[in-house]
């Protein structure tokens, strides 16, 4: 709980440019981050946008903007700072493989595209801005792509049918049909 008598720091610059100069004022408190409620379901191998908002809305494209996995170590999965991304100590199993949405940092939008997702990507994200001090969190869950498939076999001659697959499989589900009559029913748990 806050204290109403203790001091609190509010943070105020000047942005001078060329044809114009601009006060900005943060005071604690002011803005806050939101990220969903619910985890985000990314499904093997794809894209997936991991949402991530301020409110109340204002323009962060020259601000440094800080998505990490507090598991890993280096930690920072994205960090941009005037709208560039910054690689210095960005974890290596993210190279190439996130992107921020400069076009909609004027808003405050902080979302982070992660392309090529890996089992090794599930966990809880934080997005945060230093500046503001606000941060929010995102849990990823990973699931695998659903293949189907039909073999037919002459079970009369052939006593074993070898599978085999070269796609990504998180679980795999066997009929055995014999005489038109469904016998056996199974399931495989890959990771």
């Amino acid at each position: 709980m806050l204290d109403a008598t203790a001091p609190t720091v509010s943070l105020c610059f000047v942005n001078s440019l060329v044809s114009q100069q601009e006060l900005y004022c943060f005071f604690p408190g002011q803005y806050q981050l939101f990220g969903p409620p619910q985890p985000i379901v990314a499904i093997l191998g794809g894209d997936i946008i991991l949402p991530c908002h301020l409110e109340p809305a204002v323009d962060v494209a020259a601000r440094t903007v800080e998505w990490s996995r507090p598991d890993l170590e280096p930690r920072f999965v994205h960090m941009s700072l005037n709208g560039q991304d910054l690689v210095i100590q960005k974890h290596p199993s993210y190279e190439r493989r996130t992107s921020l949405f400069t076009d909609k940092l004027k808003h405050g939008d902080i979302s982070l595209k992660l392309s090529e997702v890996k089992l090794s990507d599930k966990g809880r994200y934080r997005c945060f801005i230093p500046l503001l001090g606000t941060e929010s969190a995102v849990e990823l869950v990973v699931v695998g792509k659903e293949i189907q498939f039909k073999i037919k076999a002459n079970t009369t001659t052939l006593q074993t049918v070898h599978l085999f697959c070269t796609d990504f499989l998180v679980s795999i589900k066997l009929n055995h049909i014999s005489n038109n009559k469904q016998t056996n029913s199974s399931i495989l748990n890959h990771e």
